[in-house]
Formats: structure tokens, sequence, C-alpha cells
């Protein structure tokens, strides 16, 4: 049985960036069909994408500069540039831009050598694109436009596209000048060159006509072009997703007892692309092999890619690792590109999963899990379940920790009988009676007779905990001790980890740590505010 759900919509769509995140997300809203596990059918993904996708907004990320120089192109070409920063977009957390972007210009002619790098994932360092384009303006009022493009490259990657290839980049560049409303007033002339040059101790973009004399654009000029073409496509672009100026399709299969099935189509400008990625789970391992792409409708371009992460959630907090990413296929120089840069992609896709589940405020029901598997047509969640840990007390003052999710977090129930519970605030430099237990901090538990606890809950393997200069009180993890050389902070070096203490309950003082072990509060002392990943 295979159980299809499909929705057509009006929008564009991020079909590349967005492919682990729409692959392994699942939505938060479904029936809960025992205490240990959460089902969910292909609708509620799909329609839990869909929403978040349709209500995304598209911001500009960075402040954009212009910088002009009119240096000597027959001595060095590279010195006569328009060099354009900071041009990018944000959608669901991730940003995609070109900056910088480099537009070299050959005097006398209408040519120009563009050079960028593609602002992606956050990979670094970023792939470098290049293209030959030739320009043209037709006066008067003619559109500014590109007439002709050549020597396409990807890094080291270079495609091989046909003349039917390029004309169609060339008409979705076209596209894109009309929508973002760039333009340049010429007079009653065609453009027949275009250089950097000084006037008056000024570089300058020189325009040269076929009639008539020179005009001219100075920095501010091209900023200000830029800003208003980069203003109107952020306006186009939460338009396209929002109220339905292009064309994207998302569907979700759940193949029963066997995968589950993930794919988009989006056109824009023209262009058509279109994505179809089977995810196959085996325990907390979701492979995916043999996803296919294609861009083009005609004659598309087509490839295949695959790719392993491991998937699980902490603090109820879905995430990511990639195991590995690869491209299938015949095309081997780009095959041969991406597999360089293998570990740089690995990173930048886990980077931006956690973006987009930042952005989306995901989570999922349960502090952690320990399996994801398809049952039948339903993508099932199992909880990791519960455990059980002992605390012993011993009359008096003990600084304890909890490295579990309690089902009640109150103090008076993690700590039944105690005559008293506090904690240390670093900011106000005193202590204070918690709200709530959480497994990142440590406690000091007064109690009048030897007694053992025991408190249960979904134990916790990792956490990150803000800390302040000074003085703070934290707490451990489930299972392991933790070596205080291994902690890891960031800034680096904010630990002192020669002051790091403990309790002793039977000494009555405290004693220097050279590990965090389970159930024990310490005292940590940084020299900075900082972030305490633990283990």
């Amino acid at each position: 049985m295979r159980t299809v759900q499909r929705i057509r919509k009006h929008a564009p769509r991020l079909l590349l960036t967005l492919t682990v995140f729409m692959a392994l997300s699942l939505s938060m809203f479904a029936p809960v069909v025992s205490a240990d596990t959460t089902s969910y059918t292909a609708l509620q993904i799909h329609d839990w994408l869909v929403d978040q996708i349709s209500s995304a907004t598209v911001v500009m990320t960075d402040a954009t500069t212009v910088i002009l120089n009119s240096g000597d192109y027959g001595v060095d070409p590279e010195s006569n540039y328009v060099r354009v920063d900071g041009v990018g977009l944000n959608v669901l957390g991730v940003s995609i831009g070109l900056s910088p972007i480099k537009f070299m210009f050959e005097p006398g002619t209408t040519n120009v050598l563009i050079r960028a790098e593609l602002d992606l994932l956050g990979i670094s360092p970023a792939p470098k694109l290049e293209c030959t384009a030739t320009v043209a303006c037709v006066g008067p009022g003619g559109p500014l436009e590109v007439t002709s493009i050549a020597g396409v490259k990807i890094g080291s990657f270079e495609p091989t596209l046909s003349n039917d290839d390029l004309n169609a980049i060339v008409d979705v560049l076209n596209q894109i000048i009309v929508a973002s409303g760039l333009s340049v007033t010429p007079p009653s002339a065609s453009l027949t060159g275009i250089s950097i040059v000084n006037d008056a101790g000024t570089d300058k973009v020189q325009l040269s006509w076929s009639e008539g004399d020179p005009t001219y654009l100075e920095s501010a000029d091209i900023l200000a072009k830029v800003n208003s073409m980069v203003g109107t496509l952020e306006t186009k672009a939460t338009s396209f997703l929002q109220a339905g100026e292009g064309d994207w399709n998302i569907y979700v299969d759940v193949v029963s007892g066997t995968s589950l099935d993930i794919g988009a189509s989006l056109t824009a400008f023209g262009v058509t692309a279109e994505v179809d990625i089977p995810i196959v789970f085996s325990v907390l391992t979701a492979t995916i092999t043999n996803a296919t792409f294609a861009i083009g409708d005609d004659a598309p371009k087509t490839g295949t890619f695959s790719a392993e992460a491991l998937v699980g959630c902490s603090n109820y907090i879905p995430f990511v690792t990639m195991q590995s990413f690869a491209l299938g296929g015949a095309h081997s120089n780009l095959n041969a590109y991406v597999a360089q840069i293998e570990e740089t992609i690995l990173t930048a896709i886990d980077d931006a999963f956690d973006d987009i589940v930042a952005y989306t405020a995901l989570d999922w029901p349960y502090y952690s899990i320990s399996d994801i598997a398809v049952v039948g047509t339903n993508v099932v969640l199992t909880s990791s379940g519960t455990e059980s840990l002992d605390i012993r007390l011993l009359p008096g003052w003990s600084m304890v920790s909890v490295p579990v999710v309690p089902d009640d977090p109150a103090p008076t129930a993690v700590f039944a009988g105690a005559a008293a519970v506090y904690t240390w605030d670093p900011q106000a430099k005193s202590y204070v009676v918690p709200l709530a237990v959480v497994p990142e901090q440590g406690y000091w538990v007064y109690v009048t007779s030897d007694r053992t606890i025991q408190v249960t809950g979904a134990p916790v393997t990792e956490w990150q905990s803000q800390l302040l200069q000074g003085w703070n009180m934290v707490g451990s993890i489930y299972a392991d001790s933790v070596l205080v050389q291994n902690l890891s902070d960031n800034p680096v070096n904010s630990i002192v980890r020669n002051a790091v203490y403990r309790w002793d309950p039977v000494l009555k003082s405290y004693i220097a740590s050279t590990a965090v072990e389970p159930g024990k509060g310490y005292w940590m002392t940084t020299v900075r505010d900082c972030t305490l990943s633990m283990p």
C-alpha cells in the first residue's frame, strides 16, 4: 500500500538547499500511539512542510558595499573592476548569496568577466563562479540586458553547455534583471563600451555610446541601484513564497514498511527544477540512495546523489550529523569537485539544518529518541525511554545534579523530603530557590537524615549552557564521567580548568576535581562569558 499526499502551490522553491531538511523534518503535531512512540502520516509531514515554506519571509542578510578600481586593464585585466560585497538573502534561516561579485571590463567593448563567490549553506571556502558575458543597452529608455554568455565555471568544474543551455541562462538572467528593476537610462544611442576610469581623482564607471558623450556612474549610484535591485528581489521572493507568483509542488509518500519519499518541483523564470529523495531509516541512520534531480524542460540536465546522516534529538530539538554526500552520474569533473570539498559540504548541511530548525522552532515529542522507522504507512519516532538514577544524600548539605529529565521537575518532587534546595544565580551572585530541576545545573540539597532518592526520567547525554564570568554551579550528564580537560567551551580557554570543585559531604569540604561525575554538582569559574558543552 502506498500513501500519497500531494499539493500544488504557487511559490518558488529552494530545492537543493532544503533537501536534507525536507527529508528529515517531521511534524510536531501527531497522535501519540503509546507512551514511547509517536506516529506521523505522509499528510502530516507534507502539510507541515508546506506551512513552513509558504509562511517564510525572505530578508537581505548583509549591508551592501560597492568598490570601483580604475587599474590599467592592458597591464592587469583584473585591476579594472566593479566589486559588490554583501549581496545575500536569508530564507528559512539559510543564507544564500553571491558575495563578493567582481565585474571586470574590457575597455572599448561591452564584454565583462564576472567572478563571484557562492554563499550557499555556509560552505567555506565558498565555491567560485565565473563566466564571460556581453551586455547591451539600446536607447532611448532601452533595458539593460545580457546578450550572450560563455566560459561558465564552478570552481574547477567546467560544465558542457550547448547553445540552447547558454541561451536559457541568458534568458533567466534577463528575467531576473527585469524583475529586480535594475536599469540604466541611456541616451538615444546604443551602448558600445564599459570601463572604469579615473575622473578628477574619483573612480567611475564610464558608459560609452554610439553617439554623444559618455555617461558616468559613481560608486554611490551603483550602490543605490544594487540596493534597489536586492530590495525588489527580496519583496518578490517573499511574495513568491506567500502569495503565489511562482509555481512549486511538494509531495510526500510513505512506502509501506520501506521508505519515506519526499519530492519537490519548482518553476521560476521559465525554468523547471525537480528533485525526488527516497529515505530509508535504520535505527537512527537515514540513507538516501540515488536521489534524482533535473533542471530544464525539453532536454533537462539530470543527475543523482546519495547521502547518509545520523538523526537524533536532544532536549526535544532534532539534529542531523551528515556522514557522507556524493554525486552520481556521468559528470566526472563535477563529481571530483564535490568529493574534494565533501567534508566542508557535510559540515555546511549540518549547520544549515540547525539554522532551519531554529527558524521554524521545530521540536519533537521526546527529549531523545532511540529509533526512526517506517511502520506500515507511517513514520514512527521511538523515545529513548527512561532511566533511574540513585542519588545519596548524607545529613547536612550535598551538592548534586540530576542528569535526567524528570516527569515532574519541581524541586519538591525531585528532592522529596529535603529541608531546603538552592542553586546559584551567577548574574545576581547569590543563592536562589529553583523553580525547576534541569540537568545542566548544580544544586545544594539539605536533609536531616541519610537517604537515597531515585530520580526517573529521559537520560541526558549532552547539553549546552551559558556560563557567566566568575563562579557557576553546573551539573553532569547521564552514565559517563567527563574529564575536565575534555570540556568544550566557546570561546576556548574560558573555563579555568584547575579550579573545578565538588563538595565532599563526609569531609565537609571542597575537593578539586579532574572529572565531572554523574549525579554530582560542581563549581566552575570562567574568565569571560562563554558556552559550556557537556560532554
